[in-house]
């Protein structure tokens, strides 16, 4: 899917839509301490807008906009998650009719399709003037070449869950560093190597992977004096790989298990794991794949890779962006804000999706601060938060991310079947990455 993706948008790209607005704004290095309070337009227009979405329950929210809109009428469709989307939009974009006025997209791809010309820069019809409600490096992701290109949606900063009663049957401690977290995996394997201490290691993991490499200010490129450098080669991915490898090779964890499979369903519910990496989003999907464990996960902090010095990474989250073919852009553009900033539509959007909210005062709302019995009612919205707050602010996507995951997967398969290094295997993806980048006409000539 990945792969018909990236030809889809280099089918696009070749048609001459390429915009140069891949250039990521930067970012304060500190959360404002409190929003600007938000008042929202009057609106008294009758008119239709279109919404594509993947979010579970998001329905609900909408139908909330609606009665604080009455004239706003909003036909959702959900078109599919991930490659399915984007490819339709690209179709779209690409033939000039059949987008939606507001279509979600995630962080990673914002750029990507941004570059096609096909989304509005919202700054031309006031978006920036509600830039302190959202975390700053949130809104730097939806932010580029002066413009902005979406609305932030929800985040995805990374935490630890561990199920309670495998730790306390195999006397295990929650890692607090990662150097804990590969000794605990080599501990429980050979206390019981029917167990996984964590099964989120395979080649198709390539979101975690970021995250983590992100906790470490990992980026997978930067752009310095007008062109793309990729740096999926860099230290701290090196210390990632180093860490993945040395746990996979090992079997002290697997590295064939692809995550939200049944597979993997199948082992959290049989009580078989004791770890997951969990973004923000997550908590709600774990309580899908096993059902039957309420009351034995618990969220800790991520581990650290400097003790003492607490960090996070980001492993999805998305914003809601306005296509160039809206006949309504205002009303799009106050949809896309209302249901990411209202607090009603945030709660919702937390108990049906389970999205975390990148909107600041949202992250304090009582209803995402409740006890969740799932987690033996502690209040893992309190977790998410410290994480969020120390996710580092400096981050951009190439607009190359569709294939940069591709090739991720690819080589990872790759280096897993032959035992080779992911080191070299990091030199490789780097240099595949930066010859796509040339090849499409997103990297300049060197």
């Amino acid at each position: 899917m990945r792969i018909r993706y990236s030809l889809a948008l280099a089918s696009v790209l070749s048609a001459g839509a390429l915009m140069a607005v891949a250039v990521p704004a930067s970012a304060k290095t500190t959360a404002p301490s409190s929003r600007p309070a938000i008042k929202y337009p009057a609106y008294h227009k009758h008119v239709t807008i279109t919404f594509w979405s993947w979010v579970p329950g998001i329905q609900h929210t909408v139908a909330a906009f609606e009665k604080a809109y009455p004239t706003i009428h909003v036909k959702y469709e959900n078109v599919g998650a991930g490659s399915p989307e984007y490819e339709k939009l690209l179709t779209a974009i690409k033939a000039k009719e059949g987008a939606p006025d507001v279509v979600q997209l995630p962080y990673s791809e914002l750029s990507t399709i941004a570059a096609t010309g096909g989304l509005m820069n919202l700054s031309t019809i006031g978006a920036n003037k509600y830039k302190g409600n959202f975390e700053p490096w949130a809104w730097s992701l939806v932010s580029m070449n002066g413009g902005v290109y979406g609305i932030p949606q929800d985040q995805g900063p990374l935490a630890l869950a561990y199920n309670v009663d495998i730790f306390k049957k195999y006397h295990l401690s929650v890692p607090r560093t990662w150097s804990q977290f590969e000794a605990e995996a080599k501990e429980l394997h050979q206390k019981a190597p029917q167990l996984y201490y964590n099964i989120q290691f395979s080649p198709s993991d390539e979101g975690l992977y970021k995250g983590l490499a992100w906790q470490l200010d990992g980026h997978v490129g930067n752009f310095i004096h007008g062109q793309w450098h990729f740096t999926t080669n860099s230290a701290p991915w090196k210390r990632v790989m180093s860490m993945v490898q040395t746990m996979t090779f090992n079997n002290w964890v697997p590295d064939n298990i692809p995550s939200f499979t049944l597979q993997s369903d199948r082992l959290y519910a049989e009580d078989k794991v004791a770890t997951e990496i969990v973004a923000a989003w997550g908590p709600l999907l774990l309580q899908q794949e096993a059902p039957k464990d309420a009351g034995q996960w618990r969220v800790a902090p991520l581990p650290e890779w400097v003790p003492g010095h607490p960090s996070s990474g980001d492993w999805g989250g998305s914003s809601d962006a306005v296509t160039v073919q809206t006949k309504h852009p205002h009303a799009s553009l106050l949809f896309a804000l209302w249901i990411n900033t209202n607090p009603k539509a945030i709660g919702l959007d937390w108990v049906n999706g389970g999205l975390y909210p990148a909107d600041i005062a949202g992250t304090k709302l009582p209803a995402l601060s409740k006890p969740w019995p799932y987690f033996g009612n502690q209040k893992i919205g309190t977790v998410f938060r410290k994480m969020s707050s120390v996710v580092n602010f400096h981050y951009s996507y190439p607009p190359v991310m569709g294939y940069w995951s591709s090739e991720l997967t690819t080589l990872l398969s790759k280096a897993d079947t032959h035992h080779t290094s992911l080191i070299a295997m990091l030199n490789t993806l780097n240099t595949d990455v930066t010859n796509f980048a040339r090849s499409s006409g997103l990297l300049s000539a060197p």
